[in-house]
């Protein structure tokens, strides 16, 4: 996945990214913690980790927060696909 981040303040912002809906999961990228110089706006590619049993039918929403250390979230959502789960 890529991750577009725009920083709208006067100031450089350090931004982190976390999934919101699924505990133990996790945004993985070389690139984060992210500073980014005010006005300006950058794409990162990122890994998304989650356990098999997240997927229902095969799909899950994830739901990434993309935190400032000036205060400001945003959410992101992606549509993920993976195993389906099998009933017994």
């Amino acid at each position: 996945a890529t991750l577009t981040i725009q920083n709208r303040t006067v100031s450089e912002v350090a931004y982190s990214a976390s999934f919101m809906n699924f505990g133990g999961a996790a945004v993985e990228s070389d690139d984060l913690p992210l500073n980014v110089g005010p006005g300006e706006s950058t794409r990162i590619p990122v890994l998304l980790r989650i356990s098999r049993d997240a997927f229902e039918n095969g799909r899950f929403v994830a739901k990434i927060s993309i935190d400032g250390d000036d205060g400001s979230s945003a959410e992101v959502k992606f549509q993920m696909f993976g195993p389906a789960r099998s009933t017994p």
